[in-house]
């Protein structure tokens, strides 16, 4: 539920239509093509929302019996990256649009875990979600952050905000890799059975 309420409150900060004359209209989410310029102050109160919201994931992430060591280093790359945000007041744009590859996918994890909870786990259904949530991900997370993380390099901004982005990256590109392995393990675990009942025994 909260990726699901952070992907919504994002588009409404961020997608604001506006409408001029003959019915000109822009998305103001298309400010990312103006790199390391001062963002407007709505951005940057969500960025200070999904600050605070990270800071408290972590806390509550450091009080769970097993400590997920990548997960948390996801948090802290992201709580310095959007901290340096909003401490320089630029890159809103960017950080927002990165919020949203990060969260896109958190409706199809959470799917996951509600699958898992209610009884659903090694099904047909359970493993639709799997799939879904790695093609999301996947794309998300290794074509739209690669490009991201590209413009935020390139541009003038202070080399705090370039290395966040280029850690996150990497962040991203080591769940991809387990992400994968994870969904060949359920399709080998799937498709072996199946295998096994079609060989005629001698």
């Amino acid at each position: 539920m909260a990726g699901i309420s952070l992907a919504l409150f994002f588009l409404l900060q961020t997608v604001p239509i506006k409408f001029h004359g003959q019915g000109l209209r822009y998305l103001s989410i298309y400010r990312i093509t103006y790199l390391s310029r001062t963002a407007y102050s709505s951005i940057m109160k969500t960025l200070a929302v999904s600050l605070s919201y990270l800071i408290y994931d972590l806390i509550c992430c450091l009080f769970d019996n097993h400590v997920n060591l990548d997960n948390s280093v996801h948090h802290l790359v992201s709580i310095v990256g959007i901290g340096a945000g909003l401490a320089y007041q630029i890159c809103g744009s960017e950080m927002v649009a990165a919020l949203w590859i990060t969260e896109i996918s958190s409706p199809f994890l959470h799917m996951r875990e509600l699958l898992k909870e209610l009884g659903y786990r090694d099904t047909d259904l359970n493993l639709a979600v799997d799939i879904l949530f790695a093609a999301v991900f996947s794309f998300a997370r290794m074509v739209g952050g690669p490009y991201l993380t590209y413009l935020t390099l390139t541009a003038g901004n202070p080399p705090l905000i370039k290395a966040m982005a280029l850690g996150l990256q990497l962040v991203s590109a080591f769940w991809f890799c387990k992400i994968l392995r994870m969904v060949k393990h359920k399709l080998v675990k799937r498709v072996g059975p199946n295998k096994a009942a079609k060989t005629p025994s001698h």
